[in-house]
């Protein structure tokens, strides 16, 4: 019964360290930026979608950026 025990110990340990793992990917993936040009604006967008920032410094207000990609 040890033996089993110890395994199921070790993939406990092992499980917690992919939850940890999968959090810091998580929050890495969150923290993506991507930027377009077009037109002469140039636009920041972050993973979800929403325009974090514009070259002409548009009002405050996030505005949702739907399927459409940035050239």
């Amino acid at each position: 019964m040890t033996d089993i025990q110890e395994w199921e110990g070790q993939l406990e340990q092992e499980l917690a360290e992919i939850r940890r793992s999968g959090d810091r990917l998580a929050d890495a993936v969150a923290a993506v930026r991507g930027r377009g040009e077009g037109r002469g604006v140039l636009v920041e967008v972050d993973a979800g979608g929403d325009i974090t920032d514009t070259a002409d410094k548009q009002p405050s207000g996030v505005c949702r950026l739907e399927h459409v990609p940035l050239v």
